[in-house]
């Protein structure tokens, strides 16, 4: 039909027909916004999971991915209290339904009043009673921290929740106390896997238990992920974390030198449990959870961020002499009688330094290793046929410093190594002794001994790890892998690098040389690549006195049982290069 807009009765008619279309428009618009909030308010939940870890303003997370009314703002200590209660709640003139599924957030610091400022001490009366495993939900502290937890008791499942089978994230514990009896945590007394998940958070505050005793949580699981604690552990077994005394072995616990970005001062005793390390000057104890326990292998960090693994040595001896025999065993359980520790023909330097080290190892009944193979970074350029670069660092994502020899000759490390008129730079011995010198540090560093290698076998055999078929912890030719850290950079001849980028895929057959922890796969007990990858040298010698010094581990060109497994040693002399040589360095304690 159509309209005269210049007649009276075609005017009404253009008029009733424009505004039901104006109504259509205005009710399609409402469904559509209605429907996409629906949609949003459903997908809310994996869009921050896919969006968090890239956003640096964690406010705005709620600000452009959350609709008003799908989170509930925590303000008070009154109302963290009732989380999950199933009670209503107002807030700032809304009402909140405080559900068991709720999704909570912090928006400031929380106070729950368990420690009196004014008086400097503990009040009893504000004891915390943990949150159930009622509680399915999701608490996000939005980097903001819970004060004053307050937990004093001798129950089991101690912490700010009990058993924990909801998520808890970006949340700091600090000025905080918490004691049970078993599985006790600053988050969480337990977190049961598969089904809890406590991700960058972070404790300050001591914790203390019978067994079962971590500064985040009772007990380790793959559903914690990016949380460090500071905070002095104490506990008899099962320990995660520890706290510090003096090397003079006295009770007083030193609880305010462990801060993440500074070193320690002096040499301390770290007590994890029954289990003891020491912890050298100028360094610290990683902050990560899961490099805190001695048992699983702790790390400690320099000021540059090189890192070490303590190997505990079980010297049991009374005497002397049964100490001594003890020590000598860690040798034979691998090297019987092959190889000469020191050379029989070694230099006093020599002579002097393998007995330093052997009395430290038998009074601290411990050493540390390089957690990596001696690397150089990616910054400086990897190592060439030539001298290539001198830097060298025990870090993650490094070229590996190989094309280097143990040394000029037998006895002579000291100066550059010369081969076919190619300067080859300073040898693995000379790099390792150079680490660390002067007053600044409680160790002296030096190039693995062949004892402490076999002790770091021990290690990890203890803990399931295959040492005379290191196939599938280790880079081998025959080891068909997978690389997906996007740092790792691989090379098939050792020189020419190509960053991985996400995904390196290689059959069993080919050979592949690869930076440095390229690989949690090749990961045992924190350390990484002790299988495979470099032949490393180490201060172990033919019996012969011929001038031939050894390399342990295998490499990436050959197979991990029978000719490169953890166990094997090859030789070569002195001052001999590969690109499939390298080292390891060790410390040990002054």
């Amino acid at each position: 039909m159509k309209i005269n807009p210049k007649s009276e009765e075609g005017a009404i008619t253009l008029i009733a027909l424009v505004s039901v279309l104006f109504m259509m428009s205005f009710l399609m618009s409402m469904y559509i916004l209605l429907a996409n909030k629906a949609q949003r308010s459903s997908a809310t939940t994996a869009e921050i999971a896919r969006k968090y870890n890239n956003l640096d303003d964690l406010e705005s997370i709620y600000a452009n991915y959350l609709p008003e009314g799908d989170v509930i703002p925590i303000k008070t200590a009154e109302q963290f209290r009732q989380i999950g209660t199933d009670t209503t709640v107002e807030i700032d003139g809304k009402y909140y339904e405080f559900i068991e599924e709720g999704y909570y957030v912090l928006k400031n610091d929380i106070d729950l009043g368990g420690y009196d400022y004014n008086n400097d001490a503990w009040v009893s009366s504000k004891q915390w009673t943990p949150i159930t495993s009622d509680f399915t939900g999701t608490l996000d502290g939005l980097g903001n921290s819970i004060k004053g937890l307050y937990i004093n008791n001798n129950d089991d499942y101690q912490g700010l929740f009990g058993g924990l089978v909801a998520t808890v994230k970006n949340l700091n514990i600090q000025d905080s106390y918490v004691k049970g009896d078993e599985y006790v945590g600053a988050v969480a007394g337990y977190v049961y896997p598969g089904e809890g998940t406590i991700k960058n958070c972070y404790n300050y505050s001591p914790v203390k238990g019978t067994s079962h005793v971590g500064g985040i949580a009772g007990n380790l699981t793959d559903d914690i992920v990016k949380c460090k604690n500071t905070g002095s552990i104490f506990g008899n077994s099962n320990v995660i974390g520890g706290y510090f005394t003096t090397t003079s072995n006295t009770s007083t616990s030193l609880d305010d030198v462990w801060t993440e970005n500074s070193t320690l001062t002096q040499n301390l005793r770290f007590v994890s449990g029954q289990d003891v390390a020491i912890v050298p000057k100028g360094f610290k104890v990683s902050v990560d959870i899961f490099e805190q326990t001695i048992d699983d292998g702790m790390v400690i960090q320099d000021g540059d961020e090189n890192e070490f693994v303590w190997i505990p040595v079980d010297i049991r001896g009374n005497t002397q002499a049964e100490k001594e025999a003890d020590f000598e065993t860690l040798r034979k359980n691998y090297a019987d009688s092959r190889y000469n520790e020191p050379a029989s023909n070694a230099a006093q330097w020599e002579l002097d330094e393998y007995a330093a080290m052997k009395a430290s190892i038998i009074t601290y009944e411990g050493f540390y290793i390089g957690r990596y193979e001696a690397g150089v970074p990616v910054e400086a350029g990897s190592r060439t046929g030539n001298s290539g670069t001198s830097t060298m660092v025990v870090k993650r994502d490094c070229f590996p410093y190989n094309i280097v020899g143990w040394g000029t000759s037998m006895q002579d490390y000291s100066t550059e190594i010369i081969v076919d008129g190619n300067n080859k730079g300073y040898g693995a011995v000379y790099l390792s002794k150079n680490m660390y010198t002067g007053s600044n540090y409680g160790v002296t560093s030096t190039l693995c001994y062949g004892a402490e290698w076999d002790a770091a076998l021990n290690f990890v055999y203890d803990a399931g790890f295959d040492v005379t078929n290191s196939t599938s912890w280790g880079n081998y030719k025959n080891h068909a892998l997978t690389i997906t850290r996007k740092e790792a950079r691989y090379s098939n001849n050792g020189t020419n690098w190509t960053q991985v980028n996400g995904s390196f895929s290689k059959s069993s057959g080919n050979a592949y040389a690869l930076t440095t922890g390229a690989s949690d796969d090749f990961k045992t007990r924190n350390i990484y690549d002790l299988a495979g990858n470099m032949h490393e040298w180490v201060m172990e010698a033919s019996p012969s006195g011929s001038g031939i010094r050894h390399l342990n581990g295998g490499a990436y060109t050959k197979n991990g049982v029978n000719e490169g497994q953890a166990v094997s040693d090859i030789n070569d002399g002195p001052a001999q290069t590969s690109t499939s040589y390298g080292f390891r360095v060790a410390l040990y304690i002054n």
